[in-house]
């Protein structure tokens, strides 16, 4: 991929200046929480909410096995 220098450095320099207007009125441990901590707690959130709780997405299909073992009176048979 290409990149033109004049718009990488143009990002660059309004990046530093953004980053520079947000830290002037915050202290050190502000600024840590805001740079580290805020992305890791939102990570942690993620990967909690992926791995922790139910996928409304996926569908249980029953497979063959299932329907082999059905107990229901419809599928015995008498042997008299």
């Amino acid at each position: 991929m290409v990149w033109n220098s004049m718009v990488v450095l143009r990002v660059a320099r309004a990046s530093a200046e953004a980053w520079q207007c947000i830290a002037e009125p915050l202290n050190s441990e502000q600024i840590l929480d805001l740079v580290c901590c805020f992305p890791l707690h939102q990570l942690a959130l993620f990967l909690y909410s992926f791995f922790c709780t139910p996928q409304s997405n996926f569908y249980h299909f029953p497979s063959h096995s299932d329907s082999d073992h059905d107990d229901s009176p419809d599928y015995q048979s008498s042997s008299d």
